[in-house]
């Protein structure tokens, strides 16, 4: 998650660069950002089938009913609290930029 995060602080510093061009420029952000959603999304997908065909296997190999919380946790990815995290070359960016331009990019 922590990569994910320094994705979001990227996005971040070229969002300020696009504003201050006036052209986009968070395309390739973006886009890696909707692959590891992709990615995620098929893999809660996965665990949700592998989570199925255990609870399936519990009740049909026991007399017993078990909650199959017992034996496999809710498994899922959430990104929605994931913050931007720092990187020491998104902080030495950052640095040069406020040298550079000041204000502007303090916006």
């Amino acid at each position: 998650m922590y990569n994910y995060g320094q994705l979001l602080a990227y996005k971040e510093i070229v969002q300020k660069v696009s504003d201050i061009v006036g052209e986009e420029v968070t395309k390739s952000a973006q886009q890696y950002l909707d692959q590891i959603n992709e990615k995620v999304d098929q893999l809660d997908l996965y665990i949700r089938g592998i989570r199925d065909q255990m609870e399936e296997l519990v009740y049909i190999k026991n007399n017993f009913n078990y909650p199959i919380e017992l034996f496999f946790d809710d498994f899922n990815f959430n990104f929605s609290e994931i913050k931007s995290s720092p990187h020491k070359s998104l902080d030495l960016f950052n640095e040069k930029m406020k040298k550079v331009l000041g204000s502007e990019w303090g916006k």
